[in-house]
């Protein structure tokens, strides 16, 4: 009798990791379907990165030095989002710091469009 009792307990110790996944892969499929709050179709987003200084050269830099990097940054920004808005059929362009649900492991440049999923730009 203990042997089947064995056998019977390691069949439902296994099945609770089982059953947990697979609920767990739904529960992420119906998230995937929630409504984010915001507008995602006709939205394209890019990632936009300027050249890193080496570690010796910003070292050196005085604070003043670093803040008209800063603002010169900021301007080449700006300036790309004005050539941005003259395209035709813009309606608004922006800046953000992070993608709102957007994360390590998501690609932060590509197109939301309705019905379907993060798509990267090749």
């Amino acid at each position: 009798m203990a042997p089947g009792i064995l056998v019977v307990s390691q069949i439902a110790l296994a099945l609770i990791p089982l059953i947990s996944a697979a609920l767990l892969i739904r529960s992420f499929r119906r998230l995937m379907d929630v409504n984010p709050g915001f507008q995602t179709d006709h939205v394209l987003t890019m990632l936009v990165h300027q050249p890193d200084l080496p570690f010796e050269v910003s070292d050196k830099m005085t604070d003043a030095q670093l803040l008209e990097l800063s603002r010169r940054q900021a301007l080449e920004f700006e300036q790309t989002a004005t050539r941005i808005q003259g395209l035709p059929g813009v309606v608004s362009v922006g800046g953000i710091g992070v993608l709102p649900l957007a994360s390590e492991f998501t690609p932060h440049h590509g197109s939301w469009s309705k019905g379907s999923r993060y798509r990267t730009q090749a």
